[in-house]
C-alpha cells in the first residue's frame, strides 16, 4: 500500500472519529518503523487512556506483563531524550547510558508520585 493511499485512510478514520465525537488514534507503519502514518482525534489525556488501554490488550494476548513493556519503552524514550544511540535496542547501550535513562525515568515517576501527595 502507498504512503499516500494509507495516509488518505488515517484521515478518514480521524475524520469520522470527529464527526462521532470518539477518542481514536489510527498508527501504521511498515516493520522498519519508516514512513510511519499517525491520525488522533483525541486530547493529550484521552490519548494515555487509549494507549494504557493498548497495553493492557497486549498483556492479555501475549501474557507479557504491561509494566515490563512501558518501563522498556520509557527507557527507550528517556534514551531518545538523552540523544544518544537513537536506534540501538537497550540491550546495545552502555550501562552508564542505561543509567543515565533509568534517572530520567525516575525523576519523572518522583514528580508524579509528589504531585499525587499534594492532591490528597
Amino acid at each position: 500500500m502507498e504512503d499516500k493511499e494509507l495516509k488518505k485512510i488515517i484521515d478518514e478514520f480521524v475524520k469520522k472519529c470527529k464527526e462521532k465525537k470518539y477518542n481514536g488514534m489510527a498508527i501504521a507503519a511498515p516493520s522498519n518503523g519508516q514512513n510511519s502514518q499517525f491520525g488522533f482525534a483525541t486530547d493529550y489525556l484521552k490519548a494515555v487512556t487509549l494507549v494504557r488501554n493498548i497495553f493492557l490488550r497486549l498483556q492479555e494476548s501475549t501474557g507479557i506483563p504491561s509494566t515490563l513493556t512501558v518501563t522498556h519503552l520509557a527507557l527507550s524514550l528517556a534514551m531518545l531524550e538523552l540523544n544518544e544511540k537513537k536506534n540501538a535496542p537497550l540491550e546495545k547501550v552502555d550501562n552508564k547510558k542505561l543509567e543515565e535513562a533509568a534517572s530520567v525515568v525516575k525523576k519523572l515517576i518522583d514528580f508524579e508520585l509528589e504531585k499525587a501527595r499534594q492532591i490528597n
